[in-house]
């Protein structure tokens, strides 16, 4: 038997173990307390190899870490180490066959059957039974792959999970695009641990709540919303898609749920434009709810939504560094005008060790040209970083043969005296300018108070408007909030230019 060389069926070695990491801190985020799910596979990252299944000898290289995947009869371990990265599992065949072709093989066995697999990481094989094998050393460009039960090449669940990535045209990413060690793309995989709020890529689609038209006639903007499906205590990644004649640019979430009370940890974009992605969380005290995204998206008359996507948008994430009160600021890049902007607090991502959390406390425009990210531990200490994300449109194009400017608006509102439960709105309207961002800002005493409501809402009478709220958890704190709203329109230069 001789092994296959095969590009993008795994991923590159640090985009492989960053998706691990993922894998198990979800995993141990979905399976640990009461009323966790039975059913998603289970993931565990070990910090090396079990030595009392590994006899072949003294390890010739330094290994480690090892993520184990479990679930329905398929089990599979990824080992990272200094000569290479294995996969091998054995995979439950629907309809054993009985040929040899389809045998499980010992590890004794393979390693002698196989002298292709180099010696050190044949000296890695564990002595139990699997049918699939795969490894890349440092400076392959490709996997090498011994599968003769086809689990690689087949839908199998846990490797479908190391494979599979988002799809699409994506937005124009200035930064890191969608970083592999969040847990976001692996949320969205059908086949794996699924986030508690039910359905994933596919049946995402938000119903529309309303939409404006800047005084151009060229921009519309629509506001889309959808509710999770269930009360949780943690809600991760839940997106709010948007036509597919749209493209992503806002957004905001509501929790609901008393007597605690839930807060927000993130309001982002989707890295393929298609969706809003938010969560949510209890602290401290047990609080199941639901939880209400929305979604902004934009579409310009004239402009394709791939062509608006990659030629006109424009996304810049930045990360802070950790803290327990971490901040991030993103900027437009030159050329574009910053039109919205999102926020995510990275407690959960692999990235840092699981704790109790922390919580959004602003999501907001600052002076206009960058956008503002904060976040704070409470009342137990939990560093952690977050993303800030910068939408931003192209100052000037074309459309018809025609150059068009972007004139943009920003409106403010304070909520007003301090409280325990800030509140404010900011009306936007009446300018003709089309609402493409919403944003939030608490003004908070220690212990401190935090986002649970960022919010585009149209009132009666047409009004559209922008809601923002804070909240004590659950110790007392007075303070006050900001909302902010967004919005463009296209103004005609007074010369025709070419079409491009």
């Amino acid at each position: 038997m001789h092994p296959i060389l095969v590009t993008g069926m795994l991923p590159a070695v640090p985009r492989l173990l960053a998706r691990c990491r993922a894998l198990a801190a979800v995993s141990a985020l979905v399976h640990s307390g009461e009323g966790a799910p039975s059913g998603p596979p289970v993931y565990t990252l070990r910090p090396s190899i079990d030595g009392s299944r590994h006899h072949y000898g003294p390890r010739p290289v330094s290994v480690g870490p090892v993520l184990s995947m479990a679930h329905d009869g398929h089990h599979f371990d990824v080992l990272f180490s200094e000569a290479g990265t294995l996969v091998w599992g054995l995979s439950a065949l629907d309809e054993p066959s009985g040929g040899a072709s389809h045998r499980p093989f010992h590890g004794e066995e393979f390693t002698g059957f196989t002298p292709c697999l180099p010696a050190e990481l044949r000296a890695l094989l564990p002595r139990q039974l699997f049918n699939v094998l795969a490894w890349c050393r440092p400076g392959d460009e490709a996997w090498h792959v011994l599968d003769p039960s086809g689990a690689l090449s087949g839908d199998r669940a846990l490797l479908h999970d190391l494979t599979a990535h988002p799809t699409g045209p994506g937005l124009k990413w200035l930064g890191s695009p969608w970083p592999a060690e969040t847990l976001w793309e692996v949320l969205d995989l059908p086949s794996g641990t699924p986030a508690p709020t039910g359905p994933a890529r596919g049946d995402d689609r938000g119903e529309e709540v309303f939409r404006c038209r800047d005084d151009s006639g060229l921009i519309t903007t629509a506001v889309f919303r959808r509710d999770s499906d269930g009360s949780h205590p943690l809600h991760l990644g839940m997106r709010i898609g948007v036509p597919d004649d749209m493209v992503v640019v806002g957004g905001g979430a509501v929790t609901h749920g008393e007597p605690h009370g839930a807060l927000l940890t993130a309001s982002c974009p989707s890295p393929d434009g298609g969706a809003w992605v938010v969560s949510s969380k209890d602290h401290l005290v047990a609080q199941p709810h639901t939880l209400t995204g929305y979604a902004i998206g934009l579409a310009v008359d004239g402009v394709g939504p791939a062509q608006l996507a990659s030629r006109l948008l424009s996304v810049r994430r930045v990360r802070g560094t950790v803290a327990a009160h971490p901040s991030a600021s993103a900027a437009a890049p030159e050329g574009h005008v910053l039109i919205g902007g999102g926020f995510r607090v990275n407690w959960h991502d692999g990235t840092q060790a699981l704790g109790p959390g922390s919580l959004a406390t602003a999501s907001f425009p600052l002076n206009g040209t960058s956008w503002e990210v904060r976040a704070k531990d409470h009342l137990l200490p939990h560093p952690c970083t977050v993303d800030a994300y910068a939408v931003g449109l192209r100052s000037s194009f074309t459309v018809a043969g025609r150059r068009y400017r972007v004139d943009r608006r920003v409106e403010s509102a304070p909520s007003g005296t301090r409280t325990t439960r800030p509140s404010a709105v900011v009306t936007f309207d009446g300018s003709g300018h089309a609402l493409t961002g919403v944003g939030a800002e608490v003004r908070y005493d220690e212990p401190g108070s935090m986002l649970w409501r960022l919010e585009p809402l149209v009132r009666d009478g047409g009004s559209v408007c922008v809601a923002a709220s804070g909240k004590e958890h659950p110790e007392r704190a007075s303070a006050t909030s900001v909302a902010f709203g967004l919005g463009v329109r296209l103004v005609a230069d007074d010369l025709k230019w070419p079409v491009q």
